[in-house]
């Protein structure tokens, strides 16, 4: 019988709780506002709208 994690990393623990800092929409606004060019993929669009909104 197979392990369930069999095929995946498990070793390391994942945050218990939310973490706004890890956003990918609060990342890309930070990056954005250092001057980084942030490559539109996944929810790109929304948070260029996101950052042209504030």
């Amino acid at each position: 019988m197979a392990v369930w994690s069999e095929g995946y990393f498990t070793d390391v623990e994942y945050t218990n709780f939310y973490y706004r800092e890890l956003s990918p929409l609060v990342l890309n606004l930070h990056l954005t506002m250092a001057g980084f060019a942030i490559p539109c993929g996944g929810g790109g669009i929304f948070a260029q709208r996101m950052v042209l909104a504030i």
